[in-house]
């Protein structure tokens, strides 16, 4: 399994990554920035989150962010952005715990265990009812995506302390195809892998016992707990 993410070096999506998704050829490779992230790196949903020193000595600097992702269904390779939406089996949330200045990303970020949490994969048709995977060849321009965060003390039964962010966003926000069409001109796409558009997601400030929760279009897509 891989999951890759675009890094969001300026704006939703950086200029040289936009201008490579219109014109592979247009743009140099040492123009743009994809991250990999390891398999090993990646935790499962409602688990926790054990933050590793470097982040415990200065949480201050680093945020966990909840973003929209998708997971691919079937192999690929130079797929076509008008049948990208036939690869994508099921859209997905995901937690990620990050420096706070994008920018100053390392790879170590991108390596410790429960880096990234992953959450539960809808299908299409969950999430946009008149869609689906093997009916349609995009997904439709006006479905949008809604998704509900809360961040809150483990030990806060009275809620007092909860933070609630909200964030909508449609396909054009997501660059969901285009991303599929764009990564599969330097690799194969497998089944199970996935693909994280550089779309601004929902942050929160990183601290200990804190638990995270998010909803996408009402359904409960993520947990996970800092510890």
């Amino acid at each position: 399994m891989k999951v890759i993410r675009a890094d969001r070096m300026a704006g939703p999506l950086h200029p040289a990554l936009t201008a490579a998704i219109a014109d592979p050829e247009a743009v140099p490779l040492d123009q743009l920035r994809l991250q990999l992230i390891a398999d090993s790196a990646i935790g499962r949903n409602n688990h926790p989150v054990f933050l590793p020193d470097f982040i415990t000595a200065d949480p201050g600097a680093w945020v966990v962010e909840v973003m929209p992702a998708v997971q691919i269904g079937r192999l690929g390779k130079f797929i076509r952005p008008k049948f990208a939406a036939r690869h994508i089996s099921a859209i997905l949330l995901a937690g990620w715990v990050r420096p706070a200045t994008a920018d100053s990303a390392t790879p170590i970020t991108l390596l410790f265990d429960g880096a990234l949490t992953r959450g539960v994969e809808m299908p299409l048709n969950e999430i946009f009812p008149a869609d689906s995977a093997d009916s349609c060849d995009e997904i439709s321009g006006n479905a949008l995506l809604q998704i509900e965060a809360e961040y809150s003390p483990i030990r806060d039964a009275s809620g007092e302390n909860t933070k609630r962010e909200s964030a909508s966003m449609d396909r054009e926000q997501i660059h969901a195809e285009d991303m599929v069409a764009f990564v599969s001109r330097f690799c194969t796409l497998k089944s199970g892998d996935i693909i994280i558009p550089a779309s601004a997601g929902i942050t929160f400030p990183v601290a200990l016992d804190m638990r995270l929760r998010a909803t996408l279009n009402g359904i409960n897509a993520l947990e996970l707990r800092l510890k």
